[in-house]
């Protein structure tokens, strides 16, 4: 599987922001689940579960954007993403 390009859904307020770049992480607990690029594509790995991607701005960490995810396998043995459900807070 390629991943989900998640940095398609986060969009940096104001318009007019300085510096609109973001960094992408996932807990050590969830890494079983899951990997994250630095630039935002989320790819799953060959374990069932949930888990949960910060979107943190790196002008100001405390704004964050939460995105839950489920990874799963399918019964080919094909690993993939669902139920992607984003939170922000500013």
């Amino acid at each position: 599987m390629g991943g989900i390009d998640v940095s398609q859904y986060i969009t940096v307020f104001p318009d007019n922001a300085t510096d609109k770049s973001v960094t992408y992480e996932i807990s050590s607990s969830d890494s079983k689940y899951a990997t994250v690029s630095s630039s935002g594509i989320v790819t799953a790995k060959s374990i069932n579960g949930s888990f949960t991607v910060k979107v943190k701005s790196v002008s100001n960490p405390e704004v964050v954007a939460t995105i839950n995810m489920e990874a799963y396998t399918t019964l080919t043995g094909i690993s993939k993403l669902n139920d992607m459900v984003i939170e922000g807070q500013n």
